[in-house]
């Protein structure tokens, strides 16, 4: 007779059902993904699991963090499985995501992820992970400078605020004499 799913003991343990389709396991995925404003529909396989992840990695906030994110949940569910398996352990879904947590926070690969906005900013706090320092940038002093004897010079800059709705342009055109 096959075994029984560790997680919920109620359809038989295969992989498929224990990382997919057990209702435990459907917990984790759902509170993990809701971190990033996913919501969990559940995968007919891993492939599709995957192929879906990979798309919303180029679109999702903290793409390293998500990429990452994918196999650490399977690892932990796998490790939540064995527990109660070998060890008579049980954690909640939510201590699973945690751990989930923990682990992406204490890997080196994530370390320095670059915040583009509040969101980033709020999933890299509670995924404890730092954020990348930014490049200063060279800072360059122009003066304007008279033309050479006999030339004329015109200047011309522009810039638009919320574009094309407030725009200025500025021209000044000199001499030697300025």
């Amino acid at each position: 007779m096959a075994s029984r799913c560790e997680l919920c003991w109620a359809e038989e343990e295969t992989s498929h059902h224990i990382l997919l389709s057990c209702n435990f396991a459907s917990q984790v995925w759902s509170k993990a993904l809701s971190l990033f404003n996913e919501v969990w529909i559940g995968f007919p396989s891993l492939e599709l699991l995957f192929s879906w992840w990979r798309k919303k990695a180029k679109v999702v906030l903290l793409a390293d963090i998500w990429k990452a994110l994918l196999i650490i949940i399977c690892q932990q569910i796998w490790f939540e499985r064995n527990k109660r398996r070998y060890d008579n352990q049980r954690s909640p879904p939510r201590q699973v995501v945690q751990r989930c947590i923990n682990e992406i926070s204490s890997c080196s690969i994530i370390k320095g992820v670059t915040i583009k906005s509040v969101n980033d900013l709020m999933l890299a706090k509670i995924f404890k992970v730092s954020k990348a320092t930014p490049k200063l940038k060279r800072v360059i002093e122009v003066r304007w400078k008279p033309p050479p004897m006999g030339w004329w010079k015109l200047n011309i800059d522009g810039s638009s605020f919320g574009n094309p709705v407030m725009q200025v342009q500025g021209e000044s055109l000199g001499t030697t004499r300025g």
